[in-house]
């Protein structure tokens, strides 16, 4: 079977930056990723000019939050290239592992090859030489590691010990990298103690120090959710039409109030404003890969929301758009955007 496990126990021996800080993964794939040739040289055998072979990767796709209480940051989503395999040295190609696929989602089925062509993906690794294990001492076994044991760093002598717990291994088995979305934690670079006589120096290495939401309990309890609870944060008539989105309100006496006439702001009015007034706007006639994206995109878009929507809302805010539920009832009821079959989003 061409299946590969990503449980450290399942290794032999042998980026792009993220500032350290707390992050929730949006989006996860493998990817045959190539650096662009060498600005300056890089030692003898690495001149100016010169470029490496494509290599294979896990790309993470974090979207920053300013504490692990749900802040959202309000800057645009990071990637982060954790390395799962090189390229073999006599050939300059992926001979081992290459990007899988798993049929219509099915992590029961095999994986479907997906090449080791320069710029191919998939949501899972192929083993082409069975038998093979990935190695732990490169960027995404590493990471692994740190999700399913609990981390403590010592910044004294660049020593990190691992105890047992954390992340399920038997998520990880599947090396089905969705899975990883909706990860809450705290990322951090860190740098250890070399362990191998080949290493020249201390090798920097990208893991999770405190996980506050696990991918896999925060989707458990979305399929409990009953039908009905969706129904409670649809959208205000005024959201409820086919008509062209209006404008970014303006005034503050045009806020929308909730339905008691107080005079506070009703949140999902508020965010049905924003996602139909701003972000529908701003996409469209474009396509995003999935609901996550467009929550980020209206997310992003409350600081262009006028007038300037108060610290105090924002939390609220923050968990509607995450409502993908809700997102999804939103481009039904406005036709401003659909939901493919595949999960795109695609606005008209």
């Amino acid at each position: 079977m061409p299946r590969v496990s990503s449980d450290p126990k399942d290794t032999y021996h042998f980026s792009t930056s993220f500032s350290d800080g707390w992050g929730k993964i949006i989006e996860a794939k493998s990817l045959v990723f190539q650096y662009p040739p060498r600005k300056e040289a890089q030692g003898p055998d690495r001149p100016a000019g010169s470029q490496d072979p494509p290599m294979l990767v896990v790309e993470l796709t974090i979207d920053r939050y300013a504490d692990g209480q749900g802040t959202h940051a309000g800057v645009p989503p990071e990637s982060k290239l954790l390395v799962v395999d090189y390229p073999d040295k006599a050939t300059g190609t992926l001979d081992i592992f290459h990007p899988g696929k798993y049929p219509d989602g099915d992590v029961n089925a095999d994986p479907i090859d997906q090449g080791n062509a320069l710029g191919a993906e998939g949501d899972t690794l192929y083993a082409a030489v069975e038998g093979k294990l990935l190695s732990d001492g490169l960027g995404w076994m590493i990471f692994a590691k740190s999700l399913t044991d609990r981390v403590k760093y010592d910044a004294t002598d660049n020593t990190v010990v691992w105890t047992a717990g954390g992340f399920k291994p038997a998520v990880l088995q599947r090396s089905y990298f969705p899975d990883l979305v909706g990860l809450y934690a705290f990322f951090k670079t860190v740098t250890i103690k070399k362990t191998r006589d080949k290493q020249t120096k201390d090798p920097s290495v990208f893991i999770v120090t405190e996980i506050k939401e696990f991918p896999y309990e925060k989707k458990a309890q979305d399929t409990k959710k009953p039908a009905a609870a969706a129904k409670k944060t649809a959208p205000t008539p005024a959201a409820q039409t086919n008509a062209t989105p209006p404008p970014p309100t303006t005034s503050p006496a045009t806020a929308p109030a909730d339905s008691n006439g107080t005079g506070e702001v009703d949140i999902p009015s508020l965010a049905a404003e924003i996602l139909t007034g701003i972000t529908a706007v701003k996409q469209k006639g474009k396509t995003l890969s999935g609901l996550d994206k467009l929550s980020v995109a209206a997310l992003l878009d409350i600081s262009n929301y006028k007038p300037p929507v108060p610290n105090a809302q924002k939390p609220a805010l923050t968990a509607q758009f995450k409502d993908k539920a809700w997102l999804k009832e939103i481009g039904e009821i406005t036709e401003l955007y659909t939901v493919a079959e595949d999960g795109k989003v695609v606005f008209a």
